[in-house]
């Protein structure tokens, strides 16, 4: 299926198709692309673009169990890498009730 193709894509040795698989799999209804993803999320050789695709694409599929790696990636030496590992942890946190 398409997860299968993008996870595919997410080892291309171009990384212009890393980045497009890594943001179209934000959008699958399945979470069978987040290893693929967390692979490119960790890969500190990966591009500032796609690792943050990857942050991204975790939190909108709800992907909880990256918690602990976009923590790590919070203190990133890449201010980009850092800023969208945490905005991506704060989306997977649930608010607090009042």
């Amino acid at each position: 299926g398409c997860s299968e193709v993008l996870s595919r894509a997410t080892e291309d040795r171009h990384s212009v198709v890393r980045l497009g698989a890594a943001r179209a799999m934000g959008a699958m209804p399945d979470t069978l692309g987040a290893p693929s993803l967390l692979a490119l999320l960790t890969d500190r050789d990966e591009i500032p673009e796609v690792r943050c695709a990857a942050a991204s694409s975790l939190a909108m599929l709800g992907y909880v169990e990256s918690g602990p790696h976009l923590a790590s990636m919070a203190d990133d030496a890449n201010p980009r890498v850092s800023g969208c590992a945490r905005r991506a942890l704060a989306a997977l946190t649930p608010a607090e009730e009042p």
